[in-house]
């Protein structure tokens, strides 16, 4: 990955993580979300949001994405509700420097914070939050993502969300794929897209 200070973070922040008690997503995930935000930073997307951030290793594997694709300046906004994990992330996104990759940490609640966003000002969400809340997350996040942007969904196998969720991301104006990893990324854009 480069000279990237990334690489040397994600074995640390993996294994606290799992110290911690903290669902932490795969290697394979990080790799995929790595490539998708690499691919929304590379075609001018600057703002990311990392729903559910834990302690940030899936904040790290966005980032690493977006330092290498971003064109200008680009924002990771990392979000948890816990408040040992929100403060052991914002350790950790501190010590990312990048002259093209901003980063803030919000510690609240997911659903909350992106009620607050401005319509189609998102161009990249990661969701990871209880799974129970997947149906209003996607709700909110309709009217937040850009039409060109990329919605990600973790635990689309396992553990399953509610059969709700799953009629919401079949429903205009979602086009959707699962990734077939362990748990199961869905990958959802806007089929009305440009």
């Amino acid at each position: 990955m480069g000279d990237s200070m990334i690489p040397s973070l994600l074995e640390r922040v993996y294994k606290e993580s799992v110290d911690m008690g903290i669902p932490a997503i795969s290697q394979e995930d990080g790799m995929i979300l790595m490539s998708l935000s690499f691919l929304t930073a590379s075609s001018g997307g600057s703002i990311f949001i990392d729903a559910g951030a834990g302690i940030g290793y899936s904040t790290l594997w966005i980032s690493e994405g977006i330092i290498r694709g971003c064109r200008d300046t680009c924002e990771v906004i990392a979000i948890e509700v816990v408040g040992d994990r929100c403060e052991r992330l914002k350790v950790y996104l501190g010590n990312i420097s990048s002259k093209t990759l901003r980063s803030r940490v919000i510690c609240s609640d997911a659903i909350e914070v992106l009620r607050i966003f401005p319509r189609e000002s998102i161009d990249f969400a990661f969701i990871d939050i209880e799974k129970s809340m997947y149906p209003e997350a996607l709700r909110i996040v309709e009217s937040r993502i850009r039409r060109t942007g990329i919605v990600v969904i973790h635990n689309a196998i396992s553990p399953r969300p509610p059969s709700e969720f799953f009629d919401l991301a079949s429903r205009d104006p979602w086009r959707s794929i699962i990734v077939p990893t362990p748990a199961g990324l869905m990958i959802l854009v806007n089929s009305t897209r440009s």
